[in-house]
């Protein structure tokens, strides 16, 4: 759960880990292998510089111990008129560690 979830919000356990817990116990085996396989070599990286704005980045503080967002933050400098925000506290599922501050971001977003 930690790679998915801050220690601290694990260590709270709020409801909506059962749900996350459940989730990924739920997940097929060969489906997890698969989609990792997929990732493991991607470099997002790679495209930035040919997509074409508004692009919003949007990453949660200790998603990945801080590499995640530190990626994001790279790209966004990569890309002139990019936006991005970094939600205080939250990890890798941040819509569900900051549910108000993912959904203001990303309606700030939208209706710029």
């Amino acid at each position: 759960m930690t790679r998915w979830f801050p220690a601290d919000v694990v260590a709270k356990n709020p409801p909506y880990l059962d749900r996350a817990r459940a989730m990924i116990r739920n997940t097929p085996v060969n489906g997890f292998i698969g989609c990792s396989a997929a990732l493991a070599d991607h470099d997002f990286r790679s495209a930035v510089a040919s997509t074409r704005p508004p692009m919003l980045f949007l990453a949660g503080e200790k998603d990945a111990g801080g590499a995640v967002p530190a990626a994001m933050k790279a790209m966004h400098r990569e890309l002139n008129g990019s936006r991005y925000v970094e939600l205080a506290g939250a990890g890798h599922i941040s819509n569900l560690d900051d549910p108000a501050g993912f959904t203001r971001a990303l309606k700030n977003f939208l209706s710029a």
